[in-house]
């Protein structure tokens, strides 16, 4: 049903960032958030993607720590 996990947190920004270039509204992502090393911020930079339509590097900023 789900998609992989994605060890790399820009490859699940990066596939978000796709979507929503092509025209998405949003996204449903489970495993690639609260699996990621800080799952507070991978759902605050994918959240920026969707609702601020903010770039990949913005949101990769958001994971920093």
């Amino acid at each position: 049903l789900g998609g992989p996990h994605r060890t790399d947190p820009r490859a699940t920004l990066e596939m978000v960032r796709a979507g929503i270039s092509a025209g998405a509204v949003g996204a449903t992502i489970g495993r690639n958030i609260w699996k990621a090393s800080q799952p507070a911020k991978m759902a605050a930079a994918i959240a920026a993607i969707i609702h601020q339509n903010v770039t990949l590097n913005e949101a990769m900023a958001i994971l920093a720590p």
